[in-house]
């Protein structure tokens, strides 16, 4: 792949993370428009389009691993998002219930419902003495 192509490539797959995959460049299209671009630019001066070539293949490669990296990294700050969200939900849903906790396993609705120390039997009172 040329460097027109490769820019040519990189911009239109820039375009495509913000406006979805439909903006992907299929092989035949890419071509048509790399050739076109190429013929456009030799109609210029010499001096002109030898530098506007070197320009391109000198910031290209960057915007290009600039959006290979956007393309690789995005997908996964999305997901971690997803991840992080559902995890607050679960431990929102797992918040320890006071009211329902023990009435789930056939205890007094309330835990404080039963004395800690059962101070009768302690002093000799439990056996109505």
């Amino acid at each position: 792949m040329g460097m027109i192509a490769l820019a040519l490539d990189t911009l239109y797959s820039t375009v495509s993370l913000v406006y979805g995959d439909h903006w992907q460049l299929k092989e035949n299209e890419l071509k048509l428009l790399s050739d076109s671009l190429d013929k456009a630019l030799k109609t210029l001066p010499d001096n002109l389009y030898g530098s506007i070539r070197k320009q391109f293949e000198t910031i290209v490669p960057w915007i290009g691993l600039g959006v290979a990296a956007i393309t690789v990294t995005v997908p996964r700050i999305e997901e971690s998002r997803r991840r992080s969200k559902d995890d607050r939900v679960k431990e929102q849903n797992n918040v320890y219930d006071f009211e329902t906790s023990g009435r789930e396993q056939g205890q007094a609705s309330e835990p404080y419902d039963q004395p800690i120390l059962q101070t009768d039997s302690i002093f000799g009172y439990a056996d109505g003495a």
